[in-house]
């Protein structure tokens, strides 16, 4: 993209906004008729960490393994 602006809205709001629509809005919703929400905190922040493995590329897998229990504890401490 040659226009910066446009690139840094995709990043900086459309990213996030959907992330929230498709984590907290669909997939806790779905889950939660299904866990209790205990239980559907944790399974969306576990995928939510996992989907996020993708910017490592190809680091090591013990990497991998701290980033996903970090990113899940992380968004489990969220309000």
């Amino acid at each position: 993209m040659n226009d910066w602006w446009l690139q840094l809205t995709f990043t900086v709001i459309s990213a996030p906004l959907v992330e929230e629509y498709t984590f907290r809005g669909y997939i806790f919703g779905v889950l939660d008729n299904i866990f209790n929400q205990t239980a559907t905190i944790w399974i969306t922040s576990f995928i939510f960490s996992l989907i996020h493995l993708s910017s490592l590329g190809k680091a090591a897998w013990y990497n991998a393994v701290f980033l996903v229990v970090a990113y899940t504890a992380w968004e489990c401490s969220l309000p």
